[in-house]
């Protein structure tokens, strides 16, 4: 039989064991917490130069200001499309209509006032003289100011409605950022009229404000896009005082779009090697209007691959790989880290938010930033 105070001791030692088995997952997670957080606060990009040039370019409302970037573009491409589709809007319907008034008028009131002086002043001096100055002199004086007349009026007026109708149009159209485009597209590689989509609010290159650097000889470029876009985008990347672009890509949609976030384009995918010490510049773009390519949404950025340190490549070998983007983003090898950052942590979506954010941040990117870690 067993005895009461027995039972009670076993009782006893379960509950202790079962708390010192709590307590120290407790333990365990919390330092895993503060782990993690202290890794966010140690992911630290530090360019080599702070000083530098800025480089980066961003398409869109980049921020909030009461004039934002997408409307300061949208200004000048209003002023620039009004004054030159004005210009020459005006002067061709000015010409054409100031030479068929004048031309019409100038017959009409020559031939009438000819023929009334030349037979009024024919009866008195002689039909056949008084014709043939009535008429000559009123065809000529017709036409003459009837020509004059009507470049005249037609220039001012075509000049005047031109530029008064393409800059209010310029304008709006500028100011709201071609708000609408054309989805569908035509089999010569145009735009249809069917479907209208709204253009994203921001496309950006996902790079420091500086020129950024790489050690490899074909990093992934990573771009932000701050809405769905259903159909293709552009890639260019520029080698300086060469006189074509290295690679120009038209990227197509995968399927269902580019979603809002993170793309990436592999440039070892297309045979692209970048030269060491060389300073390269990359395009994103959208062409809403293939025929206007000042309408293009603009996104750039500039990077540089050099010779990575040994004292880096030491690091980076006492280091498990699934861990090196923080010694790349400490030894400022932007591209470097976010790509191994993505390739890590894309089973840990949520920690790649964090780092990422962290590094939006870092990069002067607040509206990058809040896609990852929106705002309370």
């Amino acid at each position: 039989m067993n005895h009461p105070i027995a039972k009670q001791t076993q009782t006893e030692q379960w509950t202790v064991l079962i708390s010192m088995v709590m307590l120290a997952y407790l333990i365990g997670f919390t330092q895993n917490s503060v782990a993690a957080d202290d890794a966010i606060e140690l992911l630290e990009y530090s360019p080599l130069d702070k000083n530098a040039i800025p480089r980066r370019r961003e398409a869109g409302l980049v921020d909030d200001s009461i004039l934002s970037g997408g409307q300061s573009r949208g200004l000048s491409r209003g002023l620039s499309r009004g004054l030159s589709r004005g210009l020459s809007r005006g002067l061709s319907r000015g010409l054409s209509r100031g030479l068929s008034r004048g031309l019409s008028r100038g017959l009409s009131r020559g031939l009438s006032r000819g023929l009334s002086r030349g037979l009024s002043r024919g009866l008195s001096r002689g039909l056949s003289r008084g014709l043939s100055r009535g008429l000559s002199r009123g065809l000529s004086r017709g036409l003459s100011r009837g020509l004059s007349r009507g470049l005249s009026r037609g220039l001012s007026r075509g000049l005047s409605r031109g530029l008064s109708r393409g800059l209010s149009r310029g304008l709006s159209r500028g100011l709201s950022r071609g708000a609408t485009v054309d989805a569908a597209k035509t089999d010569e590689g145009g735009h249809g009229d069917e479907d209208l989509i709204a253009l994203p609010e921001l496309i950006a290159p996902f790079a420091p404000p500086h020129t950024g650097l790489t050690s490899q000889a074909a990093p992934r470029l990573y771009f932000y896009i701050s809405s769905d876009w259903p159909v293709e985008l552009n890639f260019t990347l520029n080698k300086p005082h060469a006189p074509e672009p290295i690679i120009a890509l038209e990227i197509p949609a995968p399927e269902g779009g580019f979603k809002k976030g993170f793309h990436a384009i592999d440039l070892a995918q297309h045979g692209v090697a970048l030269e060491p010490g060389i300073e390269y510049e990359w395009f994103v773009f959208i062409s809403p209007d293939l025929e206007e390519r000042t309408a293009d949404l603009i996104a750039s950025s500039t990077l540089k691959r050099i010779v990575m340190p040994k004292t880096l490549a030491q690091a980076l070998a006492q280091q498990a790989q699934s861990r090196h983007y923080a010694l790349y983003a400490q030894a400022g090898f932007w591209f470097d880290a976010v790509d191994n950052l993505h390739q890590s942590l894309a089973a840990n979506p949520t920690l790649l938010r964090q780092y990422r954010a962290a590094l939006a941040t870092q990069a002067k990117m607040p509206k990058v930033a809040l896609f990852d870690v929106p705002s309370s």
